[in-house]
């Protein structure tokens, strides 16, 4: 599908306007990291022309322990007719993958981004009070699935 500007200039609008998130990660049948369990927190939005940075605070509590304080910085980053997403670690962006328009209210990896050998790819769908994101990894020895819902209410 052709890139439209109110396509891009949409999601961008659903962007900067988050504040909460609740997610949940499930691994499955070939993982090896038992990482299942679920979280939920506060998004501070700090936003530029070309970038947006979700700084996240809240906590996560895995199936199988207690809960813990968790913290992300997640960068969303206009690239040309995508939309780049990228994990900060110590300030370091790690590329996760490209999402491109489906239709108006979906986007989906534009190819599957290759990290060592494992595979990273998306799928986000824009909703009236936010967005749902949904990404994969897969790898030796990774299967994981992560569902974020992120709102701006």
């Amino acid at each position: 599908m052709q890139q439209s500007p109110d396509g891009i200039q949409r999601l961008w609008q659903q962007l900067a306007r988050i504040k909460s998130y609740r997610y949940t990660s499930q691994p499955g049948v070939e993982s090896l990291s038992g990482w299942r369990g679920e979280g939920h927190g506060t998004v501070q939005v700090e936003k530029s022309d070309y970038e947006i940075q979700f700084h996240e605070s809240g906590l996560f509590r895995p199936s199988s322990g207690k809960e813990v304080n968790s913290r992300n910085v997640f960068r969303w980053r206009k690239n040309g007719t995508t939309i780049s997403l990228s994990h900060n670690r110590r300030d370091d962006p790690v590329h996760l993958f490209d999402l491109a328009p489906v239709s108006d209210i979906r986007w989906c990896s534009a190819t599957p981004h290759h990290c060592g050998e494992d595979v990273y790819c998306g799928e986000l769908e824009i909703i009236t009070t936010g967005f749902n994101l949904v990404w994969q990894i897969n790898g030796p020895g990774k299967n994981e699935t992560l569902c974020y819902f992120y709102c701006h209410e």
